[in-house]
């Protein structure tokens, strides 16, 4: 892999920035080739037609492949050439990532020899569709476009006995499959250019590479790519609630409140051993769900975007009560601010039973379960201003509720409206 440095002057404000940005994870992947062959044309013809033919010659897996070779054939045959050959080689790229960005890659080929009777042209590599990407036919001759996938190498620049390499331009890229096999055509640049050759007496222009039979795999083919996987920013799982504590059966309101457009999948976990509540993006996000048992939850809500990522909210506590238990009412009086509560029902006052002072001549007294204990508080009202004894205590203190509802002289009620 080939490192270059790059030097950048930025503010300490510009470095924090970078620093803080996500960045995508670079992975470099090398794979030798599965399978390789010369695919050809015999037809003892002039070049253009021997070039533009459907094809009738295949070898595969050999040690060799022959890649732009092209014959001609005797003096009194002139101007007419014998066959000609195309190299395929096939890669199986599918350990990419279907998200990842492919940033650059290489297509590395062992020479073996070259030859210009012909003329020296250059080494190319091409686009190729062949019916079976790992059994070729004679047809795979003719199925490409002559698209260049790199620079061409230079005749002289070839290797007989060391590494050609192509750096894949962005059409070659493209044609990298991340999901199986990817195939490339070699052949010399005449071929692909459709350019005239200089006819010689029996003989040939040609490139021959190193095929993945030879020398017990030493030298075979093989293909470098460059891709990055983008770090994929998790998306928010957020929810709101009508009520985190009450009585059972207590049933509760979630709303969504997540961000993002992206997110496709909502996953609810009421926290009670019911099975999670999963609806999608054409679904409700709104979930109504009833405790049926006394108990602290940690209800949650997970989400999904739509390449997989997902993010669980740390949770919501939600605490469901016993219904109190019922205990019998007993008597009291009140008068002008005056409370007398028989405390222990046996319907005199003594020593057990409570008096307080709470409220003033004229208010009217009022009594209710005003802190959901089951027991029964104390209040006064004007029938407008409520002052309620919260806490239980007989006396006007911070825990206790004033509240204004209705008007002065108006009849208080009391009761369990929900």
């Amino acid at each position: 892999m080939r490192n270059q440095s790059l030097l950048i002057t930025v503010s300490a404000v510009s470095l924090l920035l970078l620093m803080l940005m996500p960045m995508a994870s670079a992975v470099e992947l090398k794979v030798n080739a599965s399978y390789d062959g010369s695919v050809g044309s015999e037809i003892n013809t002039t070049w253009v037609p021997l070039r533009n033919s459907g094809g009738n010659l295949v070898t595969e897996l050999q040690n060799n492949t022959y890649s732009g070779q092209t014959y001609s054939v005797e003096t009194n045959f002139a101007g007419r050439y014998q066959k000609h050959y195309r190299g395929l080689i096939t890669w199986d790229t599918s350990a990419i990532p279907d998200g990842a960005t492919i940033t650059s890659a290489t297509v590395s080929v062992a020479g073996h020899d070259h030859e210009d009777q012909l003329g020296e042209f250059d080494f190319a590599i091409i686009d190729a569709t062949p019916l079976d990407k790992s059994a070729y036919v004679a047809g795979d001759y003719g199925r490409t476009t002559f698209t260049r996938m790199a620079g061409d190498i230079p005749y002289g620049s070839f290797s007989n006995d060391g590494w050609n390499e192509f750096t894949l331009n962005p059409s070659g890229l493209t044609t990298i499959s991340k999901t199986g096999l990817t195939t490339f055509m070699f052949t010399h640049s005449a071929d692909v250019d459709n350019s005239s050759l200089t006819w010689a007496n029996d003989s040939l222009s040609a490139f021959e590479i190193r095929g993945i039979s030879y020398n017990y795999g030493e030298v075979i083919p093989f293909i470098t790519i460059n891709y990055n996987i983008p770090v994929v920013t998790p998306p928010v799982a957020s929810f709101t609630t009508n009520e985190t504590s009450g009585y059972v059966p207590l049933t509760v309101q979630f709303n969504d409140t997540s961000a993002g457009s992206s997110i496709t999948q909502w996953n609810w976990s009421f926290g009670d051993g019911t099975p999670w509540y999963n609806t999608t993006s054409s679904g409700a996000r709104n979930i109504t769900h009833t405790y049926t048992t006394a108990d602290t939850y940690i209800a949650k809500l997970m989400v999904t975007n739509a390449s997989g990522s997902n993010t669980t909210n740390p949770g919501t506590t939600i605490t469901v009560n016993a219904v109190p238990t019922s205990t019998m009412d007993k008597i009291g009086i009140f008068q002008n601010g005056l409370w007398y509560l028989d405390n222990n029902g046996n319907g005199a006052f003594d020593g057990a039973d409570k008096a307080y002072s709470f409220g003033a001549p004229g208010w009217t007294n009022v009594t209710g379960d005003w802190n959901h204990d089951g027991k029964t508080e104390i209040g006064v009202t004007n029938g407008q201003q409520w002052y309620l004894d919260n806490d239980g205590s007989g006396t006007w203190n911070a825990g206790d509720r004033a509240n204004s509802f209705g008007a002065v002289g108006w009849n208080p009620v009391m009761g369990k409206w929900t």
